[in-house]
């Protein structure tokens, strides 16, 4: 409990200090849907790859990108890079597993109002294609999403090798374009991994909701294991 209290209060901090950057968000949000409504009817008649990798960006990436500078990646020196509130943090007497939980906790609340105004937003061009019930699955699906690989972004804030991020980024990028390709374009589905969440939500609602619990769970678990693993090997003397 006491725990939690003070992952709160960590949080609220943060939030205290950057409620005008996160104000920014509401012209993003807006942005987007208008952009994601656009590429629906298209998307629809034929689905290409640029919906999808929209989507992933949007509910992986964006959220976080307007908080202030101190609060998110940072280059610190050479090609160690991260986040100079985290830093600070490790230099007080605070165990890591709280640090961990309050840098999740201010994820999540930021993340979840992001994506409650997203789907509001998107709902009117997609209820045709998912509609009541199964669009809160839809949504649900895609919510997920942004736990189990969204959270690779606080995990990274502890301490990253920029070198071996581009790296490994530039390795995996074509290997995931490779296998979205095939799985959601060729042999598995037809109609790329967009349309794929929207036909899971509308034929397979409980299988959709129980999986996307799992990974986000899994996820949740495993990124706060790697956050604290990097803060115990990073050097920030």
């Amino acid at each position: 409990m006491n725990h939690l209290k003070n992952s709160l209060w960590l949080a609220k901090f943060e939030f205290k200090h950057s409620y005008k950057n996160l104000l920014l968000l509401i012209p993003i949000i807006l942005l987007v849907i208008i952009f994601i409504q656009s590429l629906v009817p298209n998307y629809l008649d034929q689905s290409t790859m640029g919906l999808d990798m929209i989507m992933l960006l949007t509910f992986v990436l964006l959220s976080q990108m307007t908080r202030p500078k101190d609060f998110q990646l940072q280059k610190m020196q050479g090609t160690f890079y991260a986040a100079p509130y985290i830093i600070a943090l490790n230099q007080l007497p605070i165990p890591k597993k709280l640090i961990v939980r309050y840098r999740f906790l201010s994820y999540i609340i930021i993340y979840s109002l992001f994506v409650f105004f997203i789907f509001i937003g998107l709902y009117a061009v997609l209820e045709d294609s998912v509609s009541g019930l199964s669009y809160l699955v839809f949504a649900f699906l895609w919510y997920c999403i942004g736990i189990y690989l969204g959270l690779v972004t606080p995990a990274f804030e502890a301490a990253s090798n920029m070198i071996v991020n581009i790296v490994v980024s530039i390795v995996i990028a074509p290997i995931l374009v490779i296998i979205n390709t095939f799985l959601f374009y060729k042999a598995f589905f037809q109609d790329g991994f967009f349309g794929w969440t929207m036909y899971v939500a509308n034929e397979h609602p409980f299988w959709s909701l129980f999986i996307s619990f799992l990974l986000a769970v899994i996820g949740w678990i495993f990124w706060q294991k790697r956050m604290e693993q990097k803060m115990k090997r990073a050097d920030y003397l």
